[in-house]
């Protein structure tokens, strides 16, 4: 047996899944990946993807994703379930190993795995994205080694030309800095995002120590990138290139971001996510998309 245990919470009931797991725990990637529901998606003119990191089977994602909801509606009175679901996609990818007896010690030598995973699940997410019914605008919000899947799909999208990519934030971001600064992988994404207006909000903490501190490097090291790198979530460096914004986490450990814990680590970083993004604005933003898009039908035609 391994250490999956289902999230049995009637109330998280994603309006969107971008799910590219053939297992609830472990097991390769989907390929293609799906849409869920595939039938009716729902239409997202603009649409906000969490992308959770390394090492979250189904259960501990799908609790990080309701965990963020319900910190969000928290912090914003005026949100409401149903307006910041309509926002909301939920990425599901297999960054976690499964293991007999669910020995998680022996997580830490999937890590370099999970990297090329991680890669390799780029161009898979950036199909699905592709495939949101009406969409013209993506936003990202990712934890982990889901940052590195996220640049690695924005890479994709701006090849594609679409849609607009709008903000990013990156939560305890295991990429290294090399990465995001000049003559780095990124460089080029970078560079786009920045002539395009995008914001990057970068949230981190020089307390998480045991996870970016010190397996992340030796996984880095491991997996060929790096030699023995500084990780983005753990001490961003100042050359980080775009439109960047970076918050501190005070005493903030690898786990304490999406909200899923009642510290005040949790609510700092629900606080810098809500100001960053302001849902209720971008409710309204689609709001005024879909009367534009109604008076444009509604005007009559020339008569010729």
């Amino acid at each position: 047996m391994g250490r999956y245990k289902a999230y049995n919470n009637p109330a998280y009931k994603p309006s969107l899944k971008l799910y590219l797991r053939t297992q609830v725990e472990g097991g390769p990637l989907r390929n293609p990946g799906k849409l869920i529901p595939e039938k009716n998606t729902p239409s997202k003119r603009i649409c906000v993807v969490l992308v959770h990191g390394y090492n979250n089977h189904v259960g501990q994602a799908s609790k990080a994703y309701y965990s963020f909801r319900a910190k969000q509606k928290s912090i914003q009175k005026s949100l409401t379930e149903d307006n910041l679901e309509k926002l909301l996609g939920d990425t599901f990818w297999p960054g976690d190993a499964k293991w007999i007896w669910g020995a998680d010690l022996l997580d830490f030598f999937f890590y370099s795995k999970a990297v090329d995973v991680a890669k390799k699940a780029g161009p898979l997410l950036a199909d699905l994205i592709l495939k949101i019914p009406g969409l013209l605008e993506v936003n990202f919000i990712g934890h982990s080694l889901g940052c590195r899947l996220i640049l690695e799909t924005i890479t994709l999208l701006q090849n594609r030309g679409y849609p607009a990519i709008g903000k990013i934030c990156l939560m305890a971001a295991a990429v290294e800095n090399e990465m995001v600064s000049r003559g780095g992988k990124f460089e080029s994404t970078l560079l786009k995002l920045q002539s395009n207006k995008s914001k990057i909000k970068i949230l981190f903490s020089s307390s998480d120590i045991w996870v970016l501190g010190g397996a992340f490097p030796i996984g880095q090291k491991l997996a060929g990138e790096g030699n023995f790198p500084t990780a983005l979530g753990l001490k961003p460096t100042p050359d980080m290139l775009g439109l960047v914004e970076k918050n501190r986490i005070p005493g903030a450990g690898h786990s304490d971001y999406w909200g899923i814990k009642k510290n005040k680590q949790n609510k700092l970083s629900a606080q810098f996510v809500e100001e960053f993004f302001n849902f209720g604005d971008i409710k309204r933003r689609i709001d005024q998309l879909q009367i534009e898009e109604k008076r444009v039908v509604a005007q009559p035609r020339a008569i010729i």
